[in-house]
């Protein structure tokens, strides 16, 4: 079973990217290997406040769990230095966990993934979550490459990977890296 810790950004780019009206965070919240996603205290209430709604359905089914670290945490506080509240809180807890427990930490911001890797934990990308999904059979080819298609349009980012290189190339690079397909 894989377990994902997801910042704020990464929530928000699953949300947007769908194949019709399917989002990929839905896809991915309802997969039994995955869940439940892991969360920030921060990131869940406060960066995602604009979608508070969805944020409180998926802690009522169990497919989200919110954690909080505390504010005058030393390390917290070290954290909070290098990297933004919501990622700072997250790599504090996934660190407080048994290495066998830690969870993958889904981000799509740089400074994030530097902290977190430098921290000694094991990181991806909204694209890595997608490889993982399609490895689990639980997103098609054909789908993910649909909800992904606007990651070809270079005035529409919404959370491309610094690697992509078209789906079909992308997926055959982070395939042969293995998870956590980053």
């Amino acid at each position: 079973m894989s377990e994902y810790w997801v910042d704020s950004d990464a929530f928000h780019c699953l949300r947007k990217l769908a194949f019709g009206k399917t989002t990929l965070l839905s896809v991915l919240m309802a997969h039994p290997a995955i869940r439940p996603i892991v969360m920030a205290g921060h990131a869940a209430h406060h960066e995602l406040n604009s979608v508070q709604v969805e944020v409180s359905k998926y802690e009522r089914e169990g497919a989200l769990i919110v954690r909080s670290a505390k504010a005058n945490d030393s390390e917290y506080k070290r954290l909070r230095r290098e990297t933004h509240k919501g990622e700072a809180e997250a790599i504090v807890l996934i660190r407080a966990l048994e290495r066998a427990q830690r969870p993958v930490f889904v981000t799509r911001d740089a400074q994030a993934t530097a902290t977190a890797q430098a921290e000694g934990l094991r990181v991806t990308d909204v694209f890595g979550v997608v490889v993982e999904l399609i490895q689990l059979q639980a997103l098609s080819l054909d789908d993910a490459s649909v909800a992904l298609a606007p990651w070809d349009d270079r005035s529409r980012e919404i959370c491309r990977p610094r690697d992509w290189n078209g789906f079909d190339a992308t997926l055959r690079l982070r395939q042969a890296r293995g998870y956590p397909y980053s």
